[in-house]
């Protein structure tokens, strides 16, 4: 009988526990160097090898994206620019740029770092607005 009175005590005791925090989840899928923002947009154009430069001057990392709509309408799009130095800390972010891409016609998205730090960098793409 004695045992019973003690059985509140354990229940009030084993709900004072530390809990374990809620952590984030690993992104399986980690961000490339181009990305869009729907797969629509990314069926509505191609892309080649981004080419990734030097100027002799200040050593400014200069990116390069060829790209093409494959419709046959004039594509708008908007896309930004985000540089990283070599332990993936983001350097600059753009803001967003509007660009209208002719059918079926090379283009390329262009952009500069403001540091001669940036060692890589990632280009966002989204329908304009």
């Amino acid at each position: 009988m004695k045992y019973f009175a003690l059985i509140p005590l354990f229940v009030i005791l084993a709900g004072c526990g530390v809990k374990k925090p809620i952590e984030g989840r690993a992104d399986p899928y980690p961000a490339g160097q181009v990305n869009f923002s729907n797969a629509i947009l990314r069926d509505e154009t191609t892309l080649s090898t981004p080419i990734a430069t030097r100027d002799d001057v200040g050593n400014i990392l200069r990116i390069t994206v060829p790209l093409r709509s494959t419709t046959n309408q004039q594509l708008y799009i908007d896309y930004r620019a985000s540089f990283f130095d070599r332990n993936g800390q983001l350097l600059s972010q753009s803001g967003w740029f509007t660009k209208t891409l002719t059918p079926n016609v090379p283009d390329s998205i262009i952009a500069n770092s403001g540091s001669p730090l940036a060692a890589d960098f990632r280009i966002d793409i989204r329908p304009a607005k």
